[in-house]
């Protein structure tokens, strides 16, 4: 459902516009995840035609009791969004002028995502993952708003159309059994498994 114009002037388009940008931008960036898998450019257009692609409009009430640097929230109520990752390929953030994308690093520890003005955060989710056979690692992160100004959010979910899709010969390993990974039934699964 969309406000009506007379009440958000040019809100619709900008929407729209915006997410054939980030659409032509996705395609591409699967382009660049072909070459670095010394795959040919092209390899993944076929399964990108028609993707699943989601722009979602977030917004972040400022915390009752803002958070200061790096410590870590105490309650719910401080945490935007908990901690997961995301089922897709991978997402596109549009970062916000207020920061709040945390992200966990292999040592277990949180890290304030930095933000600058105008650009993309790019993370890799669970589907390229699986994919990859883990040689892309899925971004776990979380949203807390540390400040006393609203946050909002605008990210794109990127996955392949709904096919079967063989595991990257490349990142084959002995310890693990190549499969066959059905982009629509590995989201539902993932959908039903998160509640």
């Amino acid at each position: 459902m969309w406000p009506e114009e007379e009440d958000l002037p040019g809100f619709y388009e900008a929407v729209k516009e915006y997410y054939a940008e980030v659409l032509d931008l996705a395609r591409h960036l699967f382009r660049l995840f072909a070459l670095s898998l010394n795959l040919p450019e092209d390899y993944f257009d076929p399964m990108t035609t028609h993707p699943g692609g989601i722009a979602r409009l977030l917004y972040y009430p400022p915390p009752k009791h803002p958070l200061s640097g790096d410590s870590s929230p105490t309650v719910d109520a401080q945490i935007g969004l908990g901690a997961h990752s995301d089922y897709e390929c991978f997402t596109l953030l549009l970062t916000s002028t207020t920061p709040g994308l945390e992200i966990l690093k292999p040592s277990g520890q949180w890290h304030i995502a930095s933000h600058l003005p105008d650009s993309l955060i790019v993370n890799v989710a669970d589907f390229l993952m699986r994919w990859s056979n883990g040689l892309y690692k899925s971004t776990v992160h979380r949203v807390i708003n540390r400040s006393n100004e609203p946050r909002y959010s605008v990210p794109f979910f990127f996955s392949s159309r709904s096919t079967t899709i063989p595991l990257l010969k490349l990142c084959q390993r002995a310890y693990r059994k190549a499969r066959r990974v059905n982009g629509s039934l590995y989201a539902l699964a993932n959908i039903s498994l998160r509640g």
